[in-house]
């Protein structure tokens, strides 16, 4: 019996202390949200079905309003960015492209030759062995 006791006298010890852990936690996080925010936390009051489901609605018009404000900030961001663009002036694009026709021609001037001599030994090779 006395085993009982003192088992019994131990889970109340236990639940004493848990108790008193949840106290300090709950009384720290209004510390902090009183530190926070400068003002003490409401507590929070259940609510009838017919304000939650209102409350749904309002979340719906919410997170409408959200996507057309991040459209709105995705427009306003990209025309920031084309603001930062830094275009080339007439001498810079005349340059870029004499460079880009010059290459034209050089790269064309390399394949022609390449052509003309892969023609010539494959005409060579099929004269001798056909």
């Amino acid at each position: 019996m006395s085993g009982k006791k003192s088992g019994s006298k131990k889970n109340a010890a236990k639940k004493s202390t848990v108790k008193n852990r949840a106290a300090k936690v709950t009384e720290v996080k209004k510390n902090e949200a009183l530190s926070a925010t400068g003002k003490p936390e409401a507590p929070k009051k259940q609510e009838p079905k017919d304000l939650k489901q209102s409350k749904a609605v309002t979340k719906k018009e919410k997170a409408a309003k959200n996507r057309k404000a991040s459209f709105r900030r995705f427009f306003n961001e990209t025309k920031a960015e084309f603001h930062k663009i830094v275009w080339p002036g007439p001498n810079q694009v005349l340059r870029n492209t004499i460079v880009v026709l010059v290459m034209i021609v050089v790269i064309g001037a390399i394949i022609w030759i390449l052509d003309a001599g892969s023609s010539a030994l494959l005409n060579t090779f099929l004269r001798r062995y056909s």
